[in-house]
């Protein structure tokens, strides 16, 4: 459907929006997966979001669930913005707790101790905010059934991402949080030294 966007876009001077609603617990593991190409599909499917994103549509994340593994590296973190609910079943990490916590030679409740001193650790959706990663995290009374204002802060905070997006489509927006410091920092002196 991306592509199909994309090509039917491409002769308008004003691309539109694609909106990518994130709630993808992971990808699936396992040979049978493997056997039958997860690893195209994942890559298929960042590759058309970035070539959206390239081609001048404003691409937002809007994150209602799990955001977790390659699953959401496929499906939305190519966005020129990422917007969340603020609520206790929106998860962001990179790995399931349990997983993390096996190949880390942790229990969970470590694994969990560990992340409340290591923002990037978190899984809750305030600490991924601290990355600056989110361009808005909105707070619904209840997530499962919004209300009409509920719906209508969702809109606005869609609009404003892409009206954003039109003005400035980089991925440089997520760099400007104090727990991206470092990296900041990084691209700095690499810019220097090249």
């Amino acid at each position: 459907m991306v592509n199909e966007t994309i090509d039917a876009d491409s002769n308008s001077a004003v691309k539109r929006p694609i909106v990518a609603v994130i709630d993808v617990p992971s990808q699936a593991y396992g040979r049978r997966e493997e056997a039958f190409g997860i690893h195209q599909a994942l890559a298929g499917a960042a590759g058309a979001y970035a070539k959206a994103r390239l081609a001048g549509h404003p691409v937002i994340g809007l994150i209602v669930g799990k955001a977790m593994s390659g699953a959401f590296l496929a499906h939305g973190y190519q966005a020129n913005r990422l917007i969340a609910l603020n609520d206790q079943g929106v998860l962001v990490h990179a790995m399931g707790k349990e997983s993390a916590a096996r190949i880390t030679l942790r229990t969970v409740d470590a694994l969990e101790k560990l992340a409340a001193t290591i923002p990037p650790m978190a899984y809750d959706v305030s600490n991924f905010h601290t990355l600056g990663l989110l361009s808005d995290l909105l707070t619904v009374a209840d997530p499962d059934a919004p209300s009409d204002a509920d719906l209508a802060m969702v809109e606005i905070a869609l609009q404003k991402a892409i009206a954003d997006a039109r003005q400035d489509p980089s991925l440089k927006n997520r760099l400007g949080a104090e727990n991206r410091r470092s990296s900041s920092l990084v691209r700095e002196r690499m810019r220097a030294s090249w």
